[in-house]
């Protein structure tokens, strides 16, 4: 029985997947616009098999880069800008705020952290390309 025991516990271990911290997505989006975030749930979302959720979260992805065209393709004073930052509090209280609950509930710390490196250097690149074309 002892070693049933460790032994589940030990593929609990190994199944855990790979998550980005929910909360660091919302605040990163602060500086990089819903579109990191919604992003980057919607990933967490896939890697916990999480069906209903991984098509909720698509929804927000997407609107959030038609808000982000909009932003790219709309004179700076349209109030575009202000509009996504109501619309990333929106998703936050809304659906962001779910997942950051839920891994903390269900995994506190014990989950297995992804890196921040690949999505923020893509970020970076994608906003050197937004300025560029921007201007």
């Amino acid at each position: 029985m002892e070693v049933e025991n460790s032994k589940e516990n030990h593929s609990e271990i190994v199944e855990q997947p790979k998550l980005w911290n929910p909360s660091a997505a919302v605040n990163w989006s602060l500086l990089l616009t819903p579109t990191f975030g919604t992003c980057i749930h919607y990933l967490n979302w896939k890697a916990l098999g999480d069906e209903k959720n991984i098509k909720y979260s698509l929804v927000w992805f997407i609107i959030s880069i038609i808000l982000l065209l909009l932003l790219t393709f709309t004179q700076a004073d349209s109030g575009i800008g202000f509009l996504i930052l109501i619309y990333l509090f929106v998703w936050y209280f809304v659906a962001g705020r779910k997942q950051s609950k839920l891994i903390k509930s269900d995994l506190g710390k014990d989950y297995i952290k992804k890196s921040w490196g690949k999505p923020l250097l893509i970020s970076f690149v994608a906003f050197v390309a937004f300025v560029y074309f921007a201007v």
